[in-house]
């Protein structure tokens, strides 16, 4: 009776545990302005540089806004980059690297780089992490004394 009650557990657990959803990153990576910037890293780079100026910025909000996010994404390996620009890809990496989570794969390379990238991934991970603890911290206190 135990086991048939701890395996309903597990699959209500597993069901409702959240589905890695798109984050901002994939947002980005499908401007168009957004691409144009990362493929011409030194005009990015000066575009940067002419937005700290605040009155260039005020001019051009949107330009410098946009090589902002670009040059944030630059930082982001080209290989994750390549993997979010493709919306299947992208969620297959996010199921994945959920997936994997309490396990030494946790820590590849991908996964590793989307959790720093993405600080929303990053929390729906850490929620994933602790929710084996949360659920025994819960069966404890309803088992009675």
């Amino acid at each position: 009776m135990k086991y048939n009650w701890a395996t309903a557990a597990t699959v209500i657990c597993l069901l409702g545990t959240p589905v890695a959803q798109a984050g901002i990153l994939e947002d980005l990576l499908a401007r168009p302005a957004i691409q144009a910037l990362l493929g011409r890293q030194p005009d990015m780079q000066n575009m940067v540089r002419n937005c700290t100026d605040p009155t260039y910025r005020a001019r051009n909000l949107n330009a410098c806004v946009q090589s902002d996010q670009a040059s944030r994404l630059a930082l982001v390996p080209a290989e994750l980059r390549a993997v979010l620009a493709v919306p299947a890809s992208a969620a297959s990496l996010r199921e994945v690297c959920l997936a994997v989570q309490s396990t030494p794969v946790q820590n590849s390379r991908l996964c590793a780089e989307l959790s720093k990238a993405d600080s929303g991934f990053q929390v729906l991970a850490e929620q994933q992490r602790n929710a084996p603890q949360i659920r025994a911290m819960r069966e404890n206190a309803e088992q009675p004394n």
